[in-house]
């Protein structure tokens, strides 16, 4: 499994630019994996989220632009997600 927690700088361009919209299971199951490490997610526990999420790097990013797009996950200057929909709200 490739670390698609790695690729968030990025997130914005790809937000701009990508057709694909996750679904709202992938979503839900996404924001509920962010809750269970704190709703911050990192290079560091990335690859935990994605496996308690169960989603593919495609899924993954997916989620994370149309959770970006609604204003729901932020990027942090050390370019982690932040969570803020959901549980985390």
């Amino acid at each position: 499994m490739k670390h698609a927690f790695l690729a968030l700088p990025f997130v914005a361009f790809a937000a701009a630019t990508s057709a694909q919209e996750a679904t709202p299971s992938q979503v839900e199951a996404l924001v509920t994996a962010a809750a269970q490490v704190g709703c911050l997610v990192t290079a560091e526990n990335g690859e935990a989220v994605q496996a308690a999420a169960g989603l593919t790097d495609e899924e993954i990013t997916a989620a994370i632009v149309t959770l970006f797009n609604a204003g729901q996950v932020e990027l942090t200057p050390e370019g982690n997600a932040r969570f803020t929909t959901g549980p985390c709200a």
